[in-house]
């Protein structure tokens, strides 16, 4: 007579998928992440063999963000790779990842994890106009042109900021070097606008140029 022993095996796989902002960003990131349309976020990945033999040929697919398979060769029982990939963000998107290795019998072992970025679309929009005379920016906003009419003429310069986007913007400050104006208005959410004043007496022509920064949510 002759015996003969048959072992059952447990192949299994894991995939891990975070995201990152920013191009070739640290791994890993988060599951969940705010991010600016058109700006680069990076996907990352942990592929571990959680089963008791070895596993072969093993790809991590992600179709949804053009990405072309990623091969990781073989894995050792426990042995984990990493994987990474910047893409530019285009929308929001909750995107999953799969990975698939083959044992050394029986069907290919698979597993899948998403990953959702908020696409972000931020945008503010300014304007500076001015007008003759000093009355607490009541008659703003003015023109693109103010006529200079003499010595210490009083001019009145107006500053209208207003949240184009689709997001809130924090730290909203405007700056006039020439004028000596540094204004901040802090918050403006989506549609909201501010409309802001600096008063001063001007001998002749000036062309002057003001700025407005924003910080998106981050």
């Amino acid at each position: 007579s002759d015996d003969a022993a048959v072992g059952k095996i447990r192949p299994q796989i894991q995939i891990v998928k975070t995201v990152a902002y920013g191009d070739n960003a640290p791994c890993p990131g988060q599951d969940f992440i705010f991010a600016v349309n058109d700006q680069p976020v990076t996907y990352c990945f942990v592929v571990t063999n959680l089963g008791d033999v070895p596993l072969r040929q093993v790809v991590i697919t992600d179709d949804d963000i053009g990405m072309s398979p990623i091969p990781l060769g073989d894995l050792a029982v426990g042995q984990s790779k990493p994987a990474k990939i910047s893409v530019i963000a285009n929308g929001s998107l909750t995107n999953t990842a799969w990975t698939v290795g083959l044992p050394p019998v029986g069907p290919p072992v698979t597993d899948d994890d998403p990953a959702e970025i908020l696409g972000l679309g931020p945008a503010v929009k300014f304007g500076k106009t001015a007008y003759i005379g000093h009355d607490g920016g009541a008659r703003c906003p003015g023109g693109d042109l103010a006529l200079i009419n003499g010595p210490n003429t009083p001019v009145t310069f107006c500053f209208e900021v207003k949240n184009t986007g689709d997001v809130t913007l924090y730290d909203v400050n405007v700056t006039d070097p020439i004028l000596g104006f540094n204004s901040t208005v802090g918050v403006l959410n989506p549609g909201q606008m501010v409309m802001l004043h600096a008063q001063s007496f001007l001998n002749g022509p000036v062309t002057n140029v003001a700025r407005v920064t924003v910080l998106p949510p981050s």
